[in-house]
C-alpha cells in the first residue's frame, strides 16, 4: 500500500476504534482526511512506514484516543503543543526512531493519564520538561540517544547539578527508564550506563574563594598588620623626641625616588637594616629626603611570581587608604637597577 485513497471510505466506519496500518510503505505525509475518522477511535498505529513532514493537526480531533504510534517513519518536524489536548493517551511509542527535534512540548504534563512515553532516537534537545514527571501514572519514559541536557527539576530525585540524572522516584527502576545516549546527561544508577558526573561544579567554586582569598585577602591583611608595626615602631621612636616626628609635607606631589636613594638609605639593602620578609617582598628601615625621614621601604622580589601584581594592588590600596595607625605611602619607586632588572619599591 503506497497511497492513501482508502481514507475516504473509512469516513464512514462511524464506530471504528482501531486501526492499524503499520509496515505497509506508506509514504509522505498523512493526510488531512484523517480527521474524518470516527471519534470514537482508540488506537492509531501509523509505525514503519515512510512517513514525513508534519502532524496533522486532525489527529486533534480524536479526543478518545489512547494509544497512538508513529515510530520509525521519517518525521523532521518539532512537536507540536496540540498533542497536550489528548487527554486519554496512555501510550505514547509513536516517536522512536524519526528525525524528531526541538524541545520536548510541555503540554505533555496535561496528559495525565500517560503510562508509557517513548521519544529514543530523534535530535530533541534542551531540558526535560517538569511537566512530565508530574504526570502521576508514567511508568515508563524512553529518552535515550537524543541531545537532552540541563538541570533535571527537584520533583524526580533532587538532581544538585546540571545535568545530573538523580536516583529516586521513576528513576529508582532502570527497566522503566531508558536515557542514555544523551552526552550532556550524567549520574543515576549504573544500570542506567550513564557517564559519572563531574565533581569540578564544586570543587571549582571552592578554588575560586581560595584563589580570591590568596590574591586579595591575604596580601591585603599581609599589608595592614605590616604597616601596623611600622607604625608603631615610628610611634616608639618618635616618643623619644620632644616634638615627636612631623612626616614631612609635599603637597600635591610625590618625591621622586630612583634606585640609587633608597639603595644607600639601607646600606644596600643590607640585612641589618631589614624589618621583615614576605613572599613578595622584603621591608628595610632608611633615612631619606632632606629632612633625614626615618622610613621604612618595600622592595618587591619582582622574580617571584605575582610579585608585580601585588605591587600595583598595593599601590591602589594605599594611596587612598587613611588610617591613625596606619603610616601613609610618601612615594613609590619603579627604577631599574644596576644590572638592569627592573625595580620596584614603597616608601
Amino acid at each position: 500500500m503506497r497511497g492513501w485513497e482508502f481514507m475516504n471510505s473509512l469516513a464512514n466506519c462511524t464506530m471504528l476504534q482501531r486501526i492499524s496500518l503499520a509496515t505497509n510503505h506508506l509514504e509522505g505525509p498523512i493526510p488531512n482526511s484523517i480527521v474524518n475518522l470516527s471519534n470514537q477511535l482508540q488506537l492509531l498505529y501509523l509505525g514503519e512506514n515512510k512517513l514525513s513532514r508534519d502532524f496533522p493537526s486532525g489527529i486533534a480531533n480524536l479526543p478518545n484516543l489512547f494509544a497512538l504510534g508513529l515510530n520509525d517513519n521519517q518525521f523532521m518536524v518539532e512537536l507540536p503543543e496540540w498533542l497536550g489536548t489528548l487527554e486519554k493517551l496512555q501510550y505514547l511509542s509513536f516517536l522512536t526512531l524519526n528525525n524528531l527535534g526541538g524541545h520536548l512540548p510541555a503540554s505533555f504534563g496535561n496528559l495525565r493519564v500517560l503510562n508509557s512515553l517513548s521519544i529514543s532516537d530523534n535530535f530533541f534537545h534542551g531540558t526535560i520538561p517538569r511537566e512530565i514527571f508530574g504526570i502521576p501514572t508514567i511508568t515508563k519514559i524512553e529518552l535515550s540517544s537524543n541531545n537532552l541536557n540541563g538541570r533535571l527539576p527537584p520533583e524526580v530525585g533532587g538532581a544538585k547539578q546540571v545535568g545530573e540524572v538523580p536516583t529516586k522516584g521513576i528513576f529508582r527502576n532502570a527497566t522503566a527508564m531508558r536515557i542514555d545516549g544523551n552526552p550532556e546527561l550524567c549520574g543515576g544508577l549504573l544500570e542506567l550506563h550513564l557517564l559519572a558526573c563531574p565533581i569540578m561544579a564544586v570543587n571549582s567554586s571552592k578554588k575560586h574563594e581560595h584563589s580570591i582569598l590568596q590574591k586579595v585577602v591575604i596580601p591585603i591583611a599581609s599589608i595592614v598588620s605590616l604597616a601596623i608595626v611600622i607604625s608603631v615602631m615610628v610611634f616608639c621612636k618618635g616618643k623619644q623626641k620632644e616634638n615627636g616626628l612631623s612626616l614631612p609635607s609635599f603637597g600635591s606631589e610625590f618625591p621622586k625616588v630612583s634606585y640609587r636613594d633608597p639603595a644607600r638609605a639601607t646600606g644596600g639593602f643590607s640585612g641589618s637594616n631589614l624589618i621583615g620578609k614576605g613572599r613578595y617582598s622584603s621591608v628595610y628601615q632608611a633615612i631619606l629626603f632632606q629632612d633625614r625621614t626615618m622610613v621604612a621601604v618595600k622592595v618587591f622580589s619582582l622574580e617571584t611570581r605575582g610579585a608585580q601584581k601585588t605591587f600595583i594592588a598595593e599601590c591602589n590600596v594605599l594611596r587612598n587608604l587613611r588610617h591613625r595607625n596606619v603610616v601613609p605611602i610618601l612615594t613609590a619607586c619603579s627604577s631599574i637597577d644596576p644590572k638592569g632588572n627592573d625595580f620596584k619599591a614603597l616608601v
